[in-house]
C-alpha cells in the first residue's frame, strides 16, 4: 500500500475514532444533565442513568494490568440489595477498554478483591468500613451514595441535586489504589470536587 494510502487510511481511523470519543463525552455529559430521557418512549430511571454512568466510568478509568485475572474481563459488582432492576446486566458482554464487562452480585464474606469495579448498595451503610477495608491495598474502583462514602475511602458518590444524577470524586483514595482518572471524568464531577 503506497504511504499516502497508509496515510489516509490511518487519518481515517483516527476520525472515526475520536468522532466515537466526542459522542461518548457528549452522551456521558447529557447523562449528567438529566434525571430522566425519553428513549422510544421509555422514561429511563435513576438507577439506569446510574448504570450508564457506571458504565462510562469504566471507560474513563485506568487500572494497573496486575488488576485484572485471568480472561482479562472487567468485573462490575454489585454487594448489598441490587437497585438497578437489571440494567446493569445489560452491561453484561460490553466492552470498555478493550475489556469485557461481566456483572456479578456479592454477598457478605464474598471476595471483594474479585472485581474492578465496586457499587456498594445504601443497604451496606452499617458494613461500609469493613467492606472498605476489605479492599484495601488493591485497585476496586469503589462507587456508592451514602452520605459518608467518600469520607469512608469511597471513590465515586452518586449523588442527586436538582432531580439530576451527579457524582463526587474522591481522586486522592483512587490515586492510593493505583487508579488513573481521566481528567476528563474528574471534570465532570459535582463542581469539580476531588
Amino acid at each position: 500500500m503506497p504511504v499516502y494510502q497508509r496515510g489516509v487510511t490511518h487519518g481515517r481511523q483516527a476520525n472515526r475514532d475520536l468522532t466515537r470519543k466526542i459522542t461518548i463525552f457528549l452522551l456521558f455529559a447529557l447523562l449528567a444533565n438529566s434525571s430522566g430521557i425519553q428513549v422510544r418512549g421509555e422514561t429511563i430511571n435513576e438507577y439506569q442513568v446510574k448504570a450508564a454512568f457506571i458504565f462510562n466510568f469504566a471507560k474513563f478509568v485506568e487500572w494497573p494490568s496486575e488488576a485484572f485475572g485471568e480472561g482479562g474481563a472487567l468485573v462490575v459488582g454489585v454487594i448489598g440489595d441490587d437497585p438497578f432492576g437489571g440494567a446493569l446486566d445489560r452491561l453484561n458482554g460490553n466492552t470498555a477498554n478493550g475489556r469485557a464487562l461481566r456483572i456479578k452480585r456479592f454477598r457478605g464474606g464474598d471476595d471483594l478483591r474479585a472485581c474492578q469495579v465496586l457499587f456498594i448498595s445504601s443497604s451496606e451503610d452499617r458494613h461500609l468500613n469493613k467492606i472498605m477495608e476489605s479492599i484495601r491495598g488493591t485497585s476496586v474502583l469503589t462507587i456508592g451514595e451514602s452520605t459518608q462514602f467518600r469520607q469512608s475511602g469511597g471513590m465515586i458518590r452518586f449523588v442527586l441535586q436538582d432531580n439530576k444524577v451527579r457524582f463526587e470524586i474522591n481522586a486522592s483514595a483512587a490515586g492510593q489504589a493505583g487508579l488513573r482518572i481521566s481528567s476528563k471524568l474528574l471534570a465532570l464531577s459535582k463542581r469539580g470536587k476531588t
